[in-house]
């Protein structure tokens, strides 16, 4: 295909085909392009430095080819970038720091591809970034402490990977964040209680860290998310809380729809007043020291299809509303001390 004679090109989009090879040379030529989208491809080879010297290219995306190798360092050359999407690839080597000095760059994707080592310091000072995911790479290092100071007007953050530390206290500057992902890290210590700032979340997730909490205190960030009134989706598995849940979980937004709880070291009753999470479909409690009987508030979780409390150390009655709940199509009470008989009323 040549292109070259097309100087006046401004969009080229020949995503979803079964395009072969290495990105054509021709393409740096078109010096007034501003969307290039080759994604879904078969491209493979470098992404090639030329690219980086159009320097009118808003839009970038590559995702889901073959592409490899390293990130040119040059990334840093397309100052009028806005959007950079690389998801998918096989792309390896560092981070570019040089990606942290273009003024214009609100979303970035590069997850799913092999990128070792750590986030370099200038993406944490993008006071223009929006959306920014990392996950499923090599990436290690920690999170400085100020590095949620610039990001007034980031929206989703997704990072899975081996970051390590604590989450830092500055998160509550990410004001307009809805959702934040920072899934199987290495993360440890308490969640900070500036979560609660984030009055915009509809979807927390911290599962697969080494986070704990120990003493009441531990679970004050709980508390202060009784601010957050879009919450829908809190996903705290498989870390290593401990102590017992404050009643002020049934505070929480109605407009929770999925709590994950699952593997960690919680002890103590299920607050009693659960059942006022009265949009709750699905609750996993599995892999827990809960004692005591079941809330008899559950009786009004009548979205709930998916409820777990197995492996705990609860018993008592089965309380017979639980027979009402019309929406059930997954329920696990195994390994526990419970008695009775669930009945429909």
């Amino acid at each position: 295909m040549a292109m070259g004679g097309c100087t006046n090109l401004k969009v080229l989009d020949l995503s979803s085909n079964t395009l072969q090879g290495e990105i054509l040379a021709e393409l740096g030529s078109l010096k007034d392009l501003i969307k290039l989208r080759l994604h879904k491809n078969g491209l493979s080879g470098e992404i090639p430095r030329y690219l980086t010297d159009l320097q009118s290219l808003r839009f970038l995306s590559l995702y889901e080819n073959r592409l490899s190798g390293a990130m040119p360092p040059t990334f840093g050359n397309l100052t009028s970038l806005q959007e950079l999407d690389l998801e998918g690839n096989m792309l390896s080597g560092a981070f570019p720091s040089s990606l942290g000095l273009l003024p214009s760059l609100s979303c970035t994707s590069l997850e799913n591809n092999n990128l070792s080592g750590s986030i370099p310091d200038s993406i944490w000072n993008m006071s223009s970034l929006t959306a920014f995911s990392v996950s499923n790479n090599q990436l290690s290092g920690t999170i400085p402490p100020g590095a949620f100071n610039a990001f007034h007007r980031l929206e989703s953050l997704i990072q899975q990977q081996q970051l390590r530390g604590s989450i830092p206290p500055s998160i509550y500057n990410a004001s307009k964040i809805n959702l934040l992902q920072l899934t199987d890290n290495y993360f440890s210590g308490t969640v900070p209680l500036e979560v609660g700032n984030l009055g915009d979340i509809n979807w927390l997730q911290l599962s697969g860290n080494l986070l704990e909490a120990k003493e009441p205190k531990d679970w004050e960030f709980l508390t202060a998310l009784v601010n957050s009134s879009q919450l829908e989706f809190l996903l705290l598995g498989s870390c290593k809380f401990g102590g017992s849940l404050p009643e002020s979980l049934s505070n929480l937004s109605t407009s929770l729809r999925f709590i994950s709880l699952s593997h960690n070291a919680i002890s103590g009753s299920i607050p009693r007043d659960t059942g006022n999470l009265i949009n709750l479909q699905f609750l996993d409690l599995r892999f827990n020291s809960f004692t005591g009987s079941l809330p008899s508030s559950f009786s009004k979780l009548k979205n709930l299809h998916t409820f777990s409390v197995a492996l705990n150390k609860m018993s008592g009655l089965i309380p017979m509303a639980i027979g009402n709940l019309t929406e059930l199509n997954q329920l696990e009470f195994v390994g526990n001390s419970f008695s009775g008989m669930i009945q429909a009323q």
